[in-house]
């Protein structure tokens, strides 16, 4: 049997709080990194790391704008602190790493250490803003100083190069290794800006240099490539999915934009997309985000999340879409507004955040309330056939500073069961303008609310009635009963005390005790 023992010193009623759905974030947030010098920007970019140390923590990953560009890891522990990165990586030129694209890679090289994928899409070596990507490899001492491989664009491009999205793919292809997908949105081959998408596989040796697959849209200035998230397992195949956004592209409606899935196999990726969407509305810009969503659901199948309504408000809020064994069902599943800003600029799963057992989504538009922003976070729901309800929102505490400009999972950092948060500021200013901050808020189970179903109050003066409660479930129906120690209880002596017991039901604990003893 299992029991939980909760401990009151009570003089007063004792009030039990129906289970219900209630803030999940600990405040306040822990500061993983301020910038303290002038347009640093920190916070430009947040990621999980994975656990690249294999201590059993997740790491955070967090981005800046210096001369360069820069990337700091943060190794999580019981108790983070965040006092100096453990890991800094940084271009070696002006603007190099400039708006630098950090994510957990996987396990690229099966050694049990998660590796990390930096997406440069402002890199230059012999073509103009070709892009690159760089992977770096985990171990037991963390990530290696110096990259396993550096995958370069080698196609000028007229805007963000090659590197502007990248995510950890899952396998792809059931190899055993994890891959990576990297986006180049205005990689131009026929049609400008038509974007592409490509799969770079792992190896015992870590990522590959050469594209196992890539996807062009072949539709000019759609931007194929701006978002690319690898989505997990949705049909329960065994062979990890990817997806990717076109927000810009256009089919009858100016800039509605497209979500494509490509469905994993023993080949990797198909030539042709598994699954697409359109929102048929113009100015939509469907997917500018987009991505896992987790098992929102329960059902035991990946989601997808994506963000609608960029530039038609009227249209705007958040759509997901529930796997399947046949794949992801050709219209969304459910739909929400964000609030204020009505659309998302970053959404992705938050992980399990309360610990229920089912992906919870995180939501976050930098530029409402005058730029100050806000994040929402959506928790998950077993066989969930209503709207997912909303278990936190923050605001930025700063006007202006653009908090949510990145939100992402943290993983568990702190390694207590709940998954947490990462929120980057940019342009938060404190003795520096824009120097930037990140925030990690740590999750926790669900709280209960206000609203009570039980009251009891003691009988005699003084007995301290609740004194000691705990609970289980002694006889053995599925409900949980409770125990309430009254000490100063006076029976046949003083004092002697006494022990009621209240069994649970579906309509809760009954007024009238059970058993007593004393």
């Amino acid at each position: 049997m299992s029991r939980s023992v909760l401990w009151s010193i009570a003089l007063a009623p004792i009030l039990l709080a129906a289970p219900a759905l209630a803030d999940v974030l600990i405040d306040p947030p822990l500061v993983v990194r301020e910038g303290n010098v002038d347009n640093a920007a920190v916070g430009v970019s947040v990621a999980t790391a994975g656990d690249v140390n294999g201590d059993g923590f997740s790491d955070v990953l967090v981005g800046g704008q210096s001369f360069e560009g820069i990337v700091w890891c943060y190794y999580g522990s019981a108790n983070p602190t965040f006092t100096t990165p453990d890991w800094t990586a940084s271009g070696s030129v002006q603007n190099e790493w400039l708006v630098a694209r950090p994510s957990t890679a996987g396990d690229l090289n099966a050694d049990g250490y998660d590796d990390v994928v930096i997406g440069a899409p402002h890199y230059q070596n012999g073509e103009q803003n070709e892009g690159a990507v760089f992977v770096y490899l985990g171990s037991a001492a963390g990530l290696s100083p110096t990259p396993q491989v550096v995958i370069e664009g080698n196609v000028p491009i007229a805007g963000l190069g090659f590197g502007s999205s990248v995510d950890a793919a899952g396998d792809v292809n059931g190899d055993g290794y994890d891959d990576i997908v990297v986006g180049s949105s205005f990689y131009a081959n026929g049609q400008s800006g038509e974007g592409r998408v490509s799969v770079y596989y792992g190896s015992s040796d870590g990522a590959t240099a050469t594209a196992a697959w890539s996807y062009e849209s072949d539709v000019a200035s759609a931007n194929l490539g701006f978002r690319v998230a690898g989505i997990g397992d949705v049909n329960s195949d065994g062979y990890d999915d990817i997806a990717a956004s076109a927000p810009y592209l256009s089919n009858g409606q100016t800039q509605e934009g497209r979500l494509y899935v490509f469905l994993g196999s023993p080949t990797g990726p198909p030539s042709t997309p598994s699954w697409t969407y359109e929102s048929n509305n113009a100015f939509d810009e469907v997917g500018i985000g987009l991505g896992f969503a987790g098992d929102v659901n329960g059902d035991g199948y990946s989601d997808l999340v994506s963000d609608i309504g960029e530039f038609n408000v009227t249209n705007s809020g958040a759509l997901v879409f529930f796997g399947s064994a046949s794949g992801l069902s050709p219209t969304y599943d459910r739909r929400y507004s964000l609030g204020s800003g009505g659309f998302a600029d970053v959404i992705y799963t938050a992980g399990d955040v309360n610990g229920d057992g089912c992906a919870d989504i995180i939501a976050s538009e930098q530029g409402v309330i005058g730029g100050t922003g806000e994040i929402w976070l959506f928790g998950g729901a077993e066989n969930s056939g209503s709207a997912l309800p909303i278990l936190a929102t923050r605001t930025g505490p700063q006007s202006g500073e653009r908090f949510g400009w990145d939100a992402r999972p943290a993983g568990d950092v702190n390694g207590d069961g709940f998954s947490d948060v990462i929120v980057g500021s940019p342009n938060y200013t404190n003795g520096s303008t824009n120097e930037g901050i990140v925030r990690l808020y740590l999750g926790q189970g669900s709280m209960p609310s206000d609203s009570q179903f039980f009251t009891e109050v003691g009988q005699q003066s003084a007995e301290l009635y609740g004194a000691v409660l705990a609970q289980g479930d002694w006889n053995g129906d599925g409900f949980t009963d409770l125990a309430i120690g009254r000490p100063n209880w006076d029976f046949i002596s003083e004092n002697q005390g006494i022990v009621s017991v209240y069994y649970g039901s579906e309509a809760g604990y009954s007024l009238n005790s059970y058993w007593s003893a004393g």
